[in-house]
């Protein structure tokens, strides 16, 4: 089975943990990996990667913290595309309408999804 690796760069928990849940229900194409600068419980506590470096503003730390992510996600065959996110993003789009955009495109994409209104 085709998986997302959704990737988050966090300071601490998600800002709408409750809204990524409800994103997630349902669906078993994902996988999390979670990068937190503070600890922190919940129901997302349980995707924190055990690598993890202190990390700190505007230094190459992030980058090196992005690293540790994709390493983790890459250690598993099924996550097929990998999604950065912070702990601030939230999704615009329910989870099978991506999942379908990106297995669709089949490519690197940023910043594509576009509202089409029917005029």
């Amino acid at each position: 089975m085709k998986k997302i690796a959704f990737c988050f760069l966090t300071y601490k928990n998600l800002n709408q943990p409750q809204l990524w849940k409800h994103f997630f229900i349902n669906n078993n194409e994902y996988n999390i990996y979670i990068h937190n600068k503070e600890d922190f419980t919940g129901d997302f506590s349980e995707y924190i990667i055990s690598n993890k470096i202190d990390t700190k503003w505007g230094t190459i730390s992030l980058v090196k913290a992005t690293l540790l992510l994709f390493e983790e996600a890459f250690k598993n065959e099924e996550n097929e595309y990998f999604m950065l996110l912070s702990d601030a993003c939230i999704p615009l789009h329910n989870f099978n309408s991506i999942y379908k955009k990106i297995f669709e495109l089949d490519s690197s994409i940023i910043n594509q999804f576009e509202n089409h209104k029917n005029d």
